[in-house]
């Protein structure tokens, strides 16, 4: 077992024998506690996707407080019969992908405000149940998309990629689906003061102290517009490296909707 927990995709992950720890990174009254975008699903999926670094594994038996079908947008499926559980701890912003039993170690975390904690948790009620002002999107459209979202698919025409993916009627079978590499570099940037965030984030926006969003040059070639992560409070800068990790985006009609969000690469934090 490796007790040096390990910063990824936000949250920090520790290597165990039988399996691997993750956990929130910040902490109120000694207790793991969620950032502002993130809950059991997102910490599920970075932690899946810091196993599948070294093992070849997709498929889990779920814990009841993860969204699966998130989960499987992602290409990671629910299977009773798989080997690997996951397990959420109900008191605390963590859980372990297990063999056998449920995991534990002691991880220390940074220390946050938790009536900071229980505004943004309440935000997110009130905002899921508030009528959108803005561009309304039903859970059919949002559940069509979802897949191509999550994994960033795009399409290889020519020796070029496209992102995201669109028609083309006159190149028939020439036109490849692949997903885009998930990092890319600030072309441009823009933080919206709390009076000015559209309505989905009205009510987080003025807790939150406003919202951003970057321009970024994927990897791959593309352009695309992302949201800054919640909790990502490094200084935005032209040419610093991107990843884009899995984050709750807003709430409407009552559910979370999922998607990407930028964070600052680690190294450049």
């Amino acid at each position: 077992m490796s007790n040096n927990p390990v910063y990824f995709e936000g949250y920090l992950v520790c290597t165990h024998d039988e399996g691997i720890i993750a956990k929130s990174r910040f902490k109120a009254n000694h207790t793991h506690v969620f950032g502002p975008d993130s809950d059991y699903t997102t910490l599920a999926i970075s932690a899946i996707n810091f196993m599948r670094k070294t093992l070849d594994v997709n498929n889990f038996i779920v814990d009841d407080n993860i969204q699966i079908e998130v989960l499987q947008a992602c290409g990671y499926l629910h299977d009773e019969n798989s080997i690997w559980t996951i397990l959420c701890s109900p008191n605390s912003a963590e859980l372990c992908i297990t063999k056998k039993d449920k995991l534990n170690s002691e991880i220390e975390g940074e220390e946050t405000n938790l009536t900071f904690v229980k505004e943004i948790e309440n935000a997110w009620i009130k905002e899921g149940n508030s009528i959108s002002q803005g561009a309304y999107i039903s859970d059919q459209s949002y559940n069509l998309s979802i897949s191509g979202r999550m994994n960033l698919q795009g399409q290889k025409v020519d020796d070029n990629y496209v992102w995201p993916a669109r028609e083309y009627p006159n190149y028939g079978s020439d036109i490849v689906d692949s997903n885009l590499s998930k990092s890319g570099t600030i072309l441009s940037w823009t933080s919206l003061a709390p009076g000015g965030a559209p309505s989905e984030f009205s009510i987080r926006a003025p807790i939150l102290g406003g919202i951003s969003t970057v321009f970024v040059k994927l990897k791959d070639g593309p352009n695309g517009v992302f949201l800054v992560a919640d909790d990502d409070s490094s200084s935005l800068k032209i040419g610093l490296t991107v990843d884009l990790v899995v984050r709750k985006i807003y709430a409407q009609e009552g559910s979370v909707r999922y998607g990407l969000k930028a964070i600052i690469s680690k190294l450049q934090a």
